[in-house]
């Protein structure tokens, strides 16, 4: 869980396991900036990201915030906003997560799982993978949000 009120990531930063955006607290990701999740080749149990208070990822187009597996051919979770406050992705990649827990109608892992929050995406890429059976990756799934 991360302390205090905010953080900052900037340059490159290692998540080797879940981070927990706690109620109230401020997760700014700057211009440029790295983040690389453990992967995982199989299961649900990948590095997640999970928000309850606000991210405010703050790529721009000459500089995105890019959002990837740390090791090629693995897989990381996901990033889960429940009950969060209004988050904003702004040029911001996100790409090779996947290794959750399998939800909604395709029983399909998201890499982006909202549920009663307000996500904004301006300028940004969410992509996935077929998993090595072939199985297309799942980008998304919200329930109660905007």
């Amino acid at each position: 869980m991360l302390p205090g009120e905010s953080t900052t990531w900037s340059g490159l930063v290692r998540v080797t396991n879940d981070v927990i955006v706690p109620s109230g607290h401020v997760l700014t990701i700057v211009p440029g900036t790295w983040v690389l999740f453990a992967g995982v080749a199989s299961g649900t149990n990948g590095a997640d990201l999970q928000v309850n208070g606000e991210i405010r990822s703050q790529g721009m187009l000459e500089a995105p915030v890019v959002m990837t597996c740390a090791s090629a051919g693995l897989r990381w979770g996901q990033i889960r906003h429940a009950g969060a406050q209004p988050s904003v992705y702004d040029h911001t990649i996100i790409t090779l997560g996947g290794r959750a827990r399998g939800e909604g109608h395709t029983g399909q892992d998201p890499v982006v799982r909202s549920s009663n929050s307000r996500l904004t995406f301006n300028g940004c890429s969410i992509t996935d993978q077929a998993t090595p059976a072939g199985t297309p990756g799942k980008i998304m799934q919200a329930s109660g949000s905007d």
